[in-house]
C-alpha cells in the first residue's frame, strides 16, 4: 500500500527574496493606489456627490501654508489630501465648524509646489471637492 503524505505534517519556508518580492508587491499595489487618487482629476471619482459651492482657498508665508475651506456642510468630515514641495503626501482630517468652514496650517519645508485636495464621503466612496496649490520659493 502506497504512503500517504499529510499535508500537516510538511513545512514550507520561504526564503528572502520570496518574502522580499512579497513585500515589494504589496508596496506597489499600495502605490498605484495612492497615485491614482492623486492623478484623478478634482471632482471626478466615485460618488455621486457634484460640488456644489465648497472651495479652498489658501496662502504662503515665509515660514507657513495653509488653507481655508469653505461651503461645506457644518459638522461634516473633510478629509485633506497634502502634497509638500514637490515630495510626497500625508493626510488629515477636518470637521467643518457651523459656518461649514474649516482651515489647515502647515510649517513649510522647503521651495517647491504645496497642494491640498479637500474630499467628502458619498455613499462608500471619497469624492474631490475643492483643491488649492500654491508654490513657495
Amino acid at each position: 500500500m502506497a504512503k500517504k503524505q499529510s499535508f500537516l505534517k510538511t513545512k514550507k519556508s520561504f526564503s528572502g527574496v520570496q518574502i522580499l518580492l512579497f513585500v515589494l508587491a504589496f508596496a506597489a499595489v499600495g502605490a498605484v493606489a495612492i497615485w491614482q487618487s492623486y492623478a484623478a482629476p478634482a471632482n471626478k471619482g466615485g460618488g455621486h456627490v457634484k460640488p456644489s459651492g465648497q472651495t479652498l482657498t489658501g496662502t504662503i508665508t515665509d515660514t507657513t501654508y495653509g488653507v481655508a475651506g469653505k461651503g461645506f456642510t457644518p459638522g461634516q468630515l473633510v478629509a485633506l489630501s497634502i502634497g509638500e514641495a514637490n515630495g510626497c503626501c500625508s493626510a488629515t482630517n477636518r470637521v467643518a465648524d457651523s459656518t461649514g468652514s474649516l482651515s489647515y496650517t502647515a510649517n513649510l519645508v522647503g521651495p517647491g509646489t504645496y497642494f491640498v485636495k479637500a474630499s467628502i464621503l458619498s455613499g462608500s466612496r471619497w469624492v474631490v471637492v475643492a483643491q488649492w496649490s500654491g508654490v513657495a520659493n
